[in-house]
């Protein structure tokens, strides 16, 4: 939300559509981060022979380039080992995270899925909980989100993860699938959701037109904000929605409460240029045109309320 701060204090006050659109441009990032840093970087490997004694000792120190580089890997190759599929696959991954070259992700798909149809009937289940893990967060990172769904179903039914990582993957999957129904039940069985996550439910419940949940969610958000701006764009998201459905009391209460958690002037600005609108959508003019002119007293150059002004 760092982002949207400066933005804000960058004397250039947001309307709330736009404050609206900036959120959710970034919450794909945001939940992408919260994905890959939720899965855990330790591994069931184990080597079957002394040979593998090295590169053992090279994962256990996180040498993740020393293992890559070592393993010849060739996916035209009919015999390769299971533990050369598993020590490449999983090092590509973690190279993929320090580097963000997709190259690597690309290749820990195409090892991990040839060791998932080699050797995942005689494999223990905490490894294949850990192949189809990274499987699923691969795929999602690539777009490929029908995959990321099959392989975070596959984690579900195993029964060995911890819930939240693979709930993200799979209801981000869904999300951006288009199944909007799916992915609010994925996401709704997140215990103690962030802010960023309760906003997405909220937009995900506004979507699939769940009027009362969505009002639930914004109220949530508001609650569990760690800041004024996070506090200010849950209640002005709420606002919007009770002005869309001519609910300008409600919409009044919200902001007049809202004035007494705020210090900042440029949100202070912004909440008084709401108000006008509200009293101006109820016929309120003059009351409209002291908030406006209140607006500018926190900030000069709001340019919205300037405008209002102006005619």
């Amino acid at each position: 939300m760092s982002v949207i701060f400066k933005i804000c204090m960058n004397k250039e006050m947001l309307s709330a559509k736009k404050i609206y659109n900036l959120i959710f441009s970034s919450l794909s990032l945001i939940f992408i981060v919260m994905s890959i840093f939720g899965c855990r970087q330790e591994s069931t490997i184990t080597s079957e022979t002394t040979t593998k004694t090295t590169i053992q000792l090279l994962w256990n120190e996180k040498d993740y380039e020393k293992i890559y580089s070592s393993i010849d890997y060739n996916e035209n190759l009919l015999d390769i080992s299971k533990n050369n599929l598993l020590f490449y696959g999983f090092s590509a991954y973690y190279l993929f995270r320090e580097t963000g070259s997709v190259d690597y992700l690309n290749q820990t798909l195409s090892s991990l899925e040839r060791f998932r149809l080699l050797y995942s009937e005689s494999s223990d289940i905490n490894l294949l909980n850990e192949v189809h893990l990274i499987l699923s967060l691969s795929n999602y990172l690539l777009g490929q989100y029908k995959n990321a769904i099959l392989h975070a179903e596959k984690v579900i039914s195993l029964g060995t993860v911890i819930k939240k990582d693979i709930h993200i993957i799979l209801g981000l999957s869904y999300y951006f699938s288009g199944d909007f129904a799916k992915s609010l039940i994925e996401l709704s069985e997140i215990e103690n959701p962030s802010y960023q996550l309760t906003i997405l439910l909220y937009r995900i419940s506004k979507k699939i037109n769940l009027h009362a949940e969505t009002i639930e969610y914004l109220n949530a958000a508001s609650s569990i904000s760690d800041n004024e701006l996070e506090k200010y764009i849950s209640n002005i998201l709420l606002v919007n929605d009770y002005n869309s459905d001519k609910q300008y009391d409600s919409a009044l209460n919200i902001l007049n409460s809202l004035k007494s958690q705020l210090s900042s002037p440029f949100l202070l600005s912004s909440l008084y240029y709401y108000l006008g609108i509200i009293h101006g959508e109820k016929g309120n003019y003059i009351e409209a045109r002291t908030m406006w002119n209140r607006s500018l007293e926190h900030n000069s150059e709001n340019t919205y309320a300037l405008d209002k002004l102006s005619k």
